[in-house]
């Protein structure tokens, strides 16, 4: 079993499928934190495990994911860090 780690500003959270061959999957949002200048999402993915996602709050407008909605959490290749192998 491999283990990584994410930080949660290099997960990207949207609301439609990821293109390409970006590193993804799929979840319901669990819980949302408004920090001021971030928002907290935190996402409950098919397999059980949560993971923590964050965006910046530069628009005080716009569509923004929502208790229950289904997302997608993305990350580039280049994002994780190996903690075990």
């Amino acid at each position: 079993e491999t283990l990584i780690a994410l930080r949660p500003e290099k997960i990207y959270l949207t609301t439609e499928k990821p293109e390409g061959d970006s590193n993804w999957s799929c979840g319901t949002v669990d819980n949302i934190a408004y920090l001021g200048d971030i928002t907290s999402y935190y996402v409950k993915l098919a397999s059980g495990k949560r993971v923590q996602a964050t965006m910046a709050n530069v628009e005080r407008r716009g569509e923004r994911p929502t208790w229950g909605d289904r997302v997608y959490v993305s990350w580039e290749a280049s994002s994780p860090i190996l903690l075990w192998n």
